[in-house]
């Protein structure tokens, strides 16, 4: 299943099933009469949100007002604790993978969609006499959010509500908060 949605988020990426689209979002200042274009492509840096703590993150205007969106994080600690777990060397690796529709066409946007977050992590558990683990995690998450980017300038800003419901062998609800800043092209 990961596997597949890797393959078509690469696909997406690559632009090969897209090479034809190529949406531009119009703003236009109800003053000047001025008209700006912004790119259908964006990188930013999350904080929080849909990777827990950061990601690195791409997303492209697929159609008019709908967003694909694919990120990576990758979070290292040398001693983690959680209740009466101790561990070592923890290592964890998130991509989430979401699609979002925009309403409203100026700077200043609504954002709802949602995706998924797989995740590995990997770690020695002290407390346990030293065994090494590995987890394998799927969330699906959520995004409820807010957008502005003006008219003459390519840096965006961005705010979400982004609840994860994890997908394994028990029931995990997080409730998440993320920021972000990012640039259009």
């Amino acid at each position: 299943m990961v596997r597949i949605i890797l393959s078509w988020s690469l696909i997406l990426l690559s632009g090969y099933s897209l090479a034809d689209i190529k949406p531009k979002v119009e703003y236009r200042d109800s003053e000047t009469q001025n008209q700006s274009k912004i790119g259908p492509n964006r990188l930013y840096i999350e904080m929080f949100g849909n990777a827990f703590y950061y990601s690195i993150n791409y997303d492209r205007l697929i159609f008019p007002k709908t967003i694909f969106r694919v990120g990576y994080s990758r979070l290292k600690l040398d001693q983690f604790s959680m209740g009466s777990v101790s561990t070592a060397d923890f290592k964890s690796t998130l991509v989430p993978i979401t699609v979002s529709y925009l309403f409203n066409s100026n700077q200043q946007q609504m954002e709802i969609g949602g995706g998924v977050v797989p995740s590995r992590e990997s770690y020695i558990e002290t407390s346990d006499g030293d065994q090494f683990k590995q987890l394998f995690s799927i969330f699906a998450t959520g995004i409820w959010g807010y957008r502005f980017q003006t008219t003459n300038s390519p840096i965006s800003f961005r705010l979400a509500y982004t609840p994860m419901i994890g997908l394994n062998n028990s029931l995990v609800l997080l409730t998440w908060f993320g920021a972000s800043i990012g640039y259009s092209f």
